[in-house]
């Protein structure tokens, strides 16, 4: 009984403090945008960029499905550059065997 307890106890330490690793990189100002996607095997999405501040800004995608069951992706750098004509961007460390979709 004491070993189940401690076992659990264990696992929420976890999951608070991952879950405040998460936040604590997308912490900033708190520019926080909610989407709800259509397709469920890929998505794409548009930020406007015009008025964020020079410099690197982080992002964190949290999803939730009916369920309730909630997982978080990230924090993913994006570097903003008013000097640049265009946005680059490139996945440069794909993990093996991860599907990496074209528009």
């Amino acid at each position: 009984m004491i070993r189940g307890f401690l076992v659990f106890k264990k696992c929420v330490f976890i999951f608070i403090s991952m879950n405040l690793f998460f936040f604590s990189f997308a912490g900033g100002k708190k520019d926080v945008e909610e989407v709800s996607v259509e397709d469920l095997k890929s998505w794409q999405e548009t930020v406007d960029l015009e008025n964020k501040k020079t410099g690197k800004h982080n992002v964190l995608i949290t999803a939730e499905d009916m369920g309730g069951n909630v997982t978080h992706q990230g924090p993913f750098n994006i570097f903003v550059d008013p000097e640049s004509d265009r946005p680059v961007t490139m996945i440069v460390n794909p993990r093996e065997n991860m599907r990496v979709p074209a528009n």
